[in-house]
């Protein structure tokens, strides 16, 4: 799991409750039969603060599991994400109501996904996102939001999501960004880069309509999606 690039296609209806979410420390549940790949995220996670990783060992053992750590967030792992992969799984959105529920696959067939998300899914993870961006993508779901790659838009029949003029952000906006993704609040930033909160909020709306967010979280995601952060 070298590389994993992010997307999203939703919007949760409480912005400011949904950054306070991606602000707290998400506990994933990983089943998957690449173990390689459980043992490479635990190893690079352990001790972190912002992530803990746990694991099953098959999708029989999720409510074991479920009842000894309580997860936020469940990702089932598969090589290809096939429907019948997605027949084996579209239930447990309706039994862990609470928990949001995603997949992480390496390649993914269209009418899987979308049966998926029709079941009520958080969302899609490819094994070829860089992991940087691994946390931000499942707090962009924990925060309540719909997860979706671009590289996959084209399967669903859909136009790519819009990044709007990315590297035209001043140098004082993508330090900004920075400090959003480090978890700062406007008042914060205000302090650290001596200007008023208003000024703030100010570079923050502009962030957001350069590179097409509508979010705090979504832009941090965006954000490392172009390389600007």
């Amino acid at each position: 799991m070298a590389a994993m690039h992010p997307q999203n296609t939703s919007l949760p209806s409480d912005p400011s409750a949904s950054w306070l979410a991606a602000r707290q420390p998400t506990n994933a549940l990983i089943v998957d039969e690449n173990q390689i790949l459980v043992d490479l995220l635990e190893a690079q996670f352990s001790g972190s603060g912002d992530l803990h990783i746990s694991t099953a060992e098959t999708i029989s053992h999720i409510p074991i599991r479920v009842e000894e750590i309580n997860p936020n967030i469940i990702l089932i792992g598969f090589d290809r994400f096939t429907s019948k992969s997605a027949a084996l799984v579209s239930h447990l959105p309706a039994a862990y109501p609470e928990i949001k529920i995603a997949v992480i696959a390496s390649e993914v067939e269209r009418n899987a996904i979308l049966s998926c998300i029709d079941a009520g899914f958080a969302g899609v993870i490819l094994k070829s996102m860089p992991l940087r961006s691994f946390v931000s993508a499942l707090k962009f779901m924990v925060a309540g939001e719909v997860f979706i790659p671009t590289r996959i838009f084209p399967i669903l029949g859909q136009a790519s999501a819009p990044v709007k003029n990315g590297g035209k952000l001043s140098d004082k906006e993508i330090r900004i960004l920075t400090m959003i993704r480090s978890g700062m609040l406007n008042k914060e930033i205000a302090a650290e880069i001596e200007e008023a909160e208003a000024t703030v909020k100010m570079h923050i709306r502009s962030i957001f309509r350069k590179i097409g967010a509508k979010n705090r979280t979504q832009a941090v995601v965006l954000g490392e999606e172009i390389g600007l952060i």
